[in-house]
């Protein structure tokens, strides 16, 4: 995102304190409060003012992390969490925020109405007959929400700075009204003491629930993070501040109205128990009504100020999917600090919101969506302390856990207080995540994913190292050398079978010296990407300068990998006659340092591809191998490609005892990999030299075979392969198996 052009004049109390204690105190407070008190009782109260402020606190704790950790831009909480988490979830919890921002203007300008019909309904009744029966349906909460949320939308086209100083006005009166509340309770014992409250209302939770949008002001400060000098100062102190300042008013506030009203006032009174308070001492109860009016408009003020500068940011990201649109949303004239047309559209969301909705209902919105915001900053902050990112460098230190528990203290609350609205609101996050994600919008800064994906490697592999390696939880991690070619791209596929979401690392060599040969690496890594994005799964393609292959292939091997998922199976295409030579010595290189390994001979001729459905697998009486081309088998048969294939397994014999003694090892086999499509056939020969030809007749129409083969001397390697190579092309598309680790076919019942 570009940096903002617009003058940064506003300080810690004007731009984060003063807007963030405004909001807080605002038409909760007034409107809300004492209903709450007598609805719940002293105690609750306490209880729910004490959790939300909390859960703001730690969120405040926070956000000072991750603003003295980087260059806070515009956008504030959305800078924050796209900077951190990408722009995915930026977007995915920068959508839901401005929406609850925006919807905040109606829940602010909604409460100055419902206050203001107190004094409008008092002056219509004061009007001439005939003059009231014309006003009286014009003064109504919606018509005079209507009025205020345009005049709202007049005080943000001044100015920032000038809106501030409309907003020290307001603190004033706040100020004043509390004063006067305070002082003129009655704590005669006429009001008695609230403690339990209500039992007929629904408790805590929905208490809580409306309650909650009280403490979200912080983020009013926080949006206006490009309007700041000097935001890494400005958003710890005036948000921390703001924080601790309101959550006092709060307690103070709930004592007075448990003390010095009366439960029934609380209960029957609505958002006039202040005022009725009052009553007895003529005219301040209208200087209360004029904190009440100041609180409502100056919170919509702040909403107002926020809302359009979280959604210019957003379009300066290009999250909307067009330029022109983006460039049209982000507008903002020479010389203004305010954005015009996001402005608007945050207008007309809040006027339409205005029309149709109810305070109580959109109280309830708005908690869910600020919870997810609040947990997921509480979560990136938390997050960059314990992975340990280099670059993550707070002058505001907060420990790791505490940040983590304000973040499940968040999600918790949210399933606590409405299952259903929390479920809508993950599933709109996600929602937006996802459409966002497939946009595949290349973001121009780092964020915390590599980071937190390599501590979870990290954690896993020291965890690993701890486990010992047996038969049962071997797997195949696969190293795989590949030519840029057509047998290339059968292995490709083959990796992609049996790769069953475990490790594939593609390589292809490079002949020569690594400096005279950088620009082909290069160039032969390109291609290597686009042949291995053919199929989509997880694999790592690489290109390595080696001097020859024989001594290249051995290099590869024994540094893939690292310690505890170092590649244990070694893939690669059958070699022309030329190679035979330097590939004898990388089967016996790769047998010596314990490689198991894996050759593909693919078959082109057509008549060989009738459609059997079938994998043959030759098991030999007592090897290792045999496990290894059972497992191999039915890892290809988890494929789409495969699912419909049959596995046979089969075996030669040259009397009667190895025959039982191999049956019972098959059923054993069978039994054991609980796959009830596999079955057996023994086959008898009279020498071992019949058992090619024996594979050769019966595999004949299969559609994959696999046999082991074995490493041969370097004295007869060319006769070996001279006549391994005249077996393969009579027999489908083959793969040669050379095992050298433990493993067995894990149970897959539950699977199956």
């Amino acid at each position: 995102m570009a940096d903002e052009k617009g003058p940064k004049k506003l300080g810690t109390f004007a731009g984060v304190f003063t807007p963030s204690i405004l909001t807080i105190l605002g038409v909760i407070m007034y409107l809300r409060m004492g209903g709450l008190v007598g609805e719940v009782g002293l105690i609750q109260m306490i209880l729910i003012i004490l959790v939300a402020t909390t859960i703001t606190f730690i969120t405040g704790l926070s956000i000072a992390a991750i603003a003295t950790n980087m260059d806070i831009k515009a956008g504030g909480a959305y800078y924050m969490l796209s900077r951190s988490f990408g722009v995915e979830m930026g977007a995915s919890i920068g959508i839901p925020l401005y929406i609850a921002q925006t919807l905040s203007i109606t829940l602010y300008v909604l409460g100055f109405s419902e206050s203001f019909m107190v004094i409008g309904n008092y002056l219509v009744d004061k009007l001439p007959e005939g003059i009231a029966v014309i006003i009286a349906p014009w003064v109504t909460i919606k018509i005079v929400a209507i009025i205020i949320i345009i005049a709202v939308l007049g005080l943000a086209f001044i100015g920032i700075t000038k809106a501030i100083f409309v907003q020290y006005i307001i603190m004033g009166l706040i100020a004043i009204s509390l004063v006067i509340f305070a002082a003129t309770a009655n704590y005669t014992g006429s009001g008695g003491l609230v403690l339990v409250g209500n039992s007929g209302f629904a408790g805590f939770g929905p208490a809580f629930s409306l309650f909650f949008p009280a403490v979200t002001g912080i983020l009013a400060g926080v949006s206006l993070s490009g309007d700041l000098k000097k935001p890494e100062k400005s958003l710890p102190r005036g948000t921390i501040s703001a924080v601790l300042v309101g959550g006092a008013v709060y307690l103070v506030l709930a004592v007075l109205f448990a003390v010095g009203v009366s439960e029934d006032s609380l209960l029957n009174d609505g958002g006039m128990v202040m005022i009725n308070s009052a009553g007895g001492f003529p005219g301040l109860g209208i200087l209360i009504l004029f904190g009440i009016w100041g609180a409502t408009i100056s919170s919509a003020i702040g909403s107002i100020l926020g809302a359009p500068r979280t959604l210019q940011a957003m379009a300066k990201d290009d999250l909307v999917p067009s330029k022109q649109l983006n460039s049209f949303i982000a507008f903002m004239p020479k010389g203004r600090t305010e954005p015009v047309v996001a402005l608007l559209i945050s207008f007309l969301i809040a006027f339409v919101a205005t029309v149709i909705a109810d305070l109580n209902v959109i109280a309830d919105i708005l908690t869910m969506f600020f919870l997810a915001t609040y947990g997921m900053i509480n979560l990136a902050a938390g997050l960059e302390k314990l992975i340990g990112n280099p670059s993550y460098r707070p002058k505001f230190n907060v420990p790791w856990f505490v940040s983590l528990i304000g973040a499940a203290a968040c999600f918790i609350v949210m399933i606590y207080l409405n299952v259903v609205f929390a479920l809508i609101a993950i599933a709109v996050i996600a929602l937006i995540y996802f459409l966002v994600k497939r946009r595949k919008l290349k973001a121009q800064w780092g964020d915390i994913r590599r980071g937190f994906w390599l501590y979870l490697v990290r954690l896993g592999i020291m965890n690993l190292k701890a486990q010992p390696m047996d038969r049962r939880n071997w797997r195949p991690i696969l190293l795989a050398f590949v030519t840029l070619d057509k047998t290339g791209e059968d292995l490709v596929d083959f990796a992609y079978w049996l790769s069953n979401k475990d490790i594939v690392t593609f390589c292809h060599l490079v002949y020569g010296d690594v400096e005279q040969e950088a620009e082909k690496r290069r160039k032969k890594l390109k291609e290597l990407n686009a042949l291995v994005s053919r199929r989509s799964f997880v694999n790592f393609p690489e290109v390595d300068v080696v001097k020859d292959f024989s001594s290249g292939v051995a290099l590869v091997a024994q540094a893939n990998g690292i310690a505890g998922i170092e590649s244990n199976t070694i893939l690669m295409g059958w070699p022309n006659r030329d190679n035979w030579r330097p590939f004898g010595k990388v089967l016996r290189t790769l047998d010596g340092i314990k490689k198991s390994m894996l050759i593909l001979h693919p078959n082109y001729v057509e008549d060989v591809y009738e459609r059997t459905f079938r994998i043959d697998v030759w098991w030999s009486m007592g090897d290792d191998e045999s496990d290894l081309k059972f497992l191999l088998a039915y890892l290809i048969t988890l494929n789409d490609e495969w699912k419909d294939h049959r596995i046979v397994l089969h075996t030669a014999v040259m009397n009667a005892g190895q025959k039982r003694k191999m049956t019972k090892v098959l059923e054993h086999a069978i039994i054991e990999s609980h796959l009830d499509t596999v079955r057996y056939e023994i086959h008898t020969i009279n020498k071992i030299s019949e058992y090619m030809d024996l594979v050769q007749q019966v595999s004949h129409d299969a559609e994959l075979v696999m046999f082991e083969f074995q490493v041969p001397d370097e004295e007869h390697e060319m006769i070996f392969l001279d006549k391994l190579e005249d077996r393969l092309k009579k027999l489908p598309t083959s793969i040669l198996v050379r095992s050298n680790r433990l493993f067995e076919l894990a149970r897959q019942r539950d699977k199956d």
